[in-house]
């Protein structure tokens, strides 16, 4: 056998395709002895265990597409606590159909954070109460099918807005798509959005979901031997009494096949033809249907289930020699990957095993490589750290006698005393100012007051280059000014403001410095009234900013960064760090 196996290549496949060849044969072996021996089983038997079977089956299948739908249906929902969407949504732009371009932008971005994340959702649409229309769609030329809203026809006019409209915010499904004909490739949730504060009426959201991807999952077959076996959901017509449509199925069926079926179903008569097991889903008010011909159930014999109980038994006596053999080839690879592992262990780093070509082997050489590389990976390591200490050491160096530095200032601030060269004295006494702040005695963290003292220096020192350009307001409260902050984060954001948004300017220029005290946390603006910048992308990739970035993101944790934005008459900066609660802790974490 092992001879065989080798010799049309066997071991050289997959994993997967070992066993699946090994289920093929047992499967044709059991055809084979079925096929000689054919019994009938009782319509009876089969009709009840098709009842049992698909009673659970439809439960589950009901279940998944709750659990599916109420994902779309929370997502829909969780536009209600966005107040900007709200916000936005309330614009009354009456010369056109669309949202001013703000607006638009602002809520589409929500709507592309849904789409963006679930892969069920293809197409959104809102539509505020003055008939203003926002759409996003996974597939742009989808576009095109929303415009006859947005120059022809009235989108507030369509049916489907009424019935929403008296489902008075609850969620409505229909089941295919409301707004153009897409070939049946979704469904459509409507929902009329309603303001959380006041209850008034805002506009409607249209979600069109893929079928494939939302109701597809839903469904497992049972037995693949049944030719007319398929589920279907069914809806309701609103419109048309004992009316129904089609939402999904599992197989092709016509129309007028759908119409028998349905007919039989609602009837609530024993129907000669067809067996049925139903569910109904409260949450989309449809039913899901199983469907099997009565007549392909009476041509099993009725002896099947006893007979494959016996024949079972014989071919699993038979299998079990043969899978065991099988797999000790198999799993061979799999005994060398647990013995490397636990040489490991034991303390030995380095692996030289050679895997063989199948699935598993190819899982120990991986192996092997991740095991040799973080050996030569901690090598590196160490070259690094090493490398490290070094800087220190020469920054160390470049920071033992600031004081030198300082005498020459102060020397320069008496001559010009002496001389009576005021403005040279008070250019001299703000840089000297401004580098003893800088220093801040090798501390990472500073009073905010000594921040803005900062800030004030370099400013003055602008100002005597650029002949009273710039101005600088602080708008800070005295308990703000006796917190703590990491050092060398807002005086950089002051000089890019000068930079990138004052230099460029005709005229004078202002700079802000805004800080509010919260209950945990501090929030700093730095705005300034400049040209403005048309690409945030440059300023953020300057490695100015992407060093305040990183630091914050050390020190404070990852969910501090600071939020840049034009505000069409220059620039706002904006960061919020958290109050310091234990200081020695995050340095040691800034450290680290």
């Amino acid at each position: 056998m092992s001879f065989f196996l080798k010799k049309i290549g066997f071991f050289r496949l997959s994993i997967q395709r070992q066993i699946f060849l090994a289920l093929v044969w047992l499967s044709l072996l059991t055809a084979l002895i079925i096929g000689i021996v054919v019994y009938s089983v009782s319509r009876k038997t089969i009709e009840d265990q098709y009842y049992k079977a698909y009673e659970n089956s439809l439960g589950v299948a009901s279940e998944v597409i709750k659990l599916s739908l109420r994902s779309d249906v929370e997502q829909a929902r969780s536009l209600l606590t966005e107040n900007a969407f709200i916000t936005s949504l309330k614009e009354d732009n009456q010369n056109a159909k669309t949202f001013s371009a703000s607006r638009n932008k602002m809520i589409q971005k929500y709507l592309q954070d849904i789409i963006s994340s679930n892969n069920e959702i293809r197409d959104i649409l809102v539509v505020n109460a003055y008939g203003n229309i926002s759409f996003v769609s996974q597939n742009d030329n989808n576009l095109r099918n929303v415009h006859k809203y947005y120059y022809e026809e009235d989108l507030l006019a369509e049916s489907f807005v009424e019935d929403a409209r008296a489902a008075k915010g609850k969620e409505v499904f229909y089941p295919d798509n409301v707004i153009f004909e897409d070939e049946n490739e979704t469904f459509s949730l409507v929902k009329e959005i309603i303001d959380p504060v006041n209850y008034k009426h805002i506009g409607f959201l249209i979600m069109n979901i893929r079928k494939e991807n939302a109701l597809s999952g839903a469904f497992g077959r049972m037995d693949e031997a049944y030719g007319t076996d398929y589920e279907m959901i069914v809806a309701r017509n609103s419109q048309k009494e004992d009316s129904y449509e089609l939402v999904y199925s599992t197989a092709e069926i016509s129309d007028e096949q759908f119409m028998e079926v349905t007919a039989a179903y609602y009837s609530e008569k024993d129907n000669p033809y067809y067996l049925f097991e139903g569910r109904h889903n409260n949450l989309s008010n449809w039913d899901i249907i199983n469907v099997i011909s009565k007549q392909e159930l009476g041509n099993h014999s009725k002896y099947i289930a006893m007979v494959a109980i016996l024949i079972g038994a014989i071919l699993i006596a038979i299998a079990l020699p043969i899978s065991y053999m099988i797999s000790g080839y198999i799993t061979r690879p799999l005994y060398l990957l647990e013995e490397n592992i636990q040489s490991l262990g034991q303390g030995n780093y380095h692996v030289d095993t050679e895997f063989d070509d199948s699935e598993t082997g190819r899982i120990g050489q991986k192996f092997k490589d991740v095991v040799n590389n973080n050996l030569e990976l901690e090598k590196k390591l160490i070259q690094m750290e090493l490398k490290e200490r070094e800087a220190e050491l020469l920054l160390m160096q470049s920071q033992i006698n600031p004081h030198y530095l300082y005498n020459t200032l102060d020397t320069l601030y008496m001559m010009a005393i002496i001389k009576n060269e005021d403005e040279i004295a008070e250019f001299v006494q703000a840089l000297s100012e401004n580098f003893r702040l800088s220093l801040n005695k090798g501390n990472k963290l500073i009073m905010v007051q000594d921040e803005v003292s900062r800030i004030q220096a370099y400013m003055k020192i602008q100002n005597y280059r650029f002949s009273d350009k710039y101005s600088l307001e602080i708008n800070m409260g005295s308990d703000i000014l006796r917190e703590r902050i990491l050092t060398f984060i807002l005086q950089p954001l002051v000089e890019n403001a000068v930079f990138h948004g004052l230099e460029a300017k005709s005229d004078k220029g202002k700079v802000t410095v805004s800080g509010e005290l919260g209950t945990n946390d501090m929030t700093f603006v730095v705005e300034d009234d400049g040209v403005g910048i048309d690409d945030m992308t440059v300023l953020e990739d300057g490695y100015g900013v992407r060093n305040i970035r990183e630091r914050i993101k050390l020190f404070y944790g990852e969910e501090y960064t600071p939020v840049f934005e034009n505000t069409g008459h220059g620039t706002r900066v904006t960061i919020r760090v958290p109050l310091i609660t234990n200081t020695r802790m995050m340095e040691e974490n800034y450290d680290k």
